[in-house]
């Protein structure tokens, strides 16, 4: 059971990681709904930390509901962080890809600025 302590925060931020994607593919990625990504993150996981706390309480190992909501929001938000991180690594990976065989302007006799 003590594993299972270990493994709460990761497994909310999981559950909220899938349930952005699934949220982004029904909206066909609307902006308006893209700009509060993190607020409706955050509120996920802290509705999953309340519901962790209250089905199985010795999984969050608190005594305090304020500290499995806070638990759970940070959880929702490490979730949109880590999309964040993959996000910028695979463009970072795309544009090292994309630099190997092009000239830049300036190369090509174009005048810069």
């Amino acid at each position: 059971m003590e594993l299972l302590y270990y493994l709460t925060v990761p497994a909310i931020a999981s559950v909220v990681y899938g349930g952005l994607a699934i949220l982004k593919v029904l909206t066909r990625d609307n902006l308006k709904v893209k700009k509060f990504l993190p607020v409706i993150a955050g509120s996920l996981g802290a509705i999953l930390g309340l519901v962790i706390f209250l089905a199985l309480p010795e999984l969050m190992s608190t005594g305090s509901v304020f500290v499995a909501l806070f638990k759970g929001a940070s959880s929702g938000l490490a979730a949109t962080g880590s999309h964040q991180i993959l996000k910028q690594l695979s463009k970072h990976r795309d544009n090292k890809e994309g630099e190997g065989g092009k000239e830049t302007g300036a190369e090509n006799g174009d005048s810069v600025g």
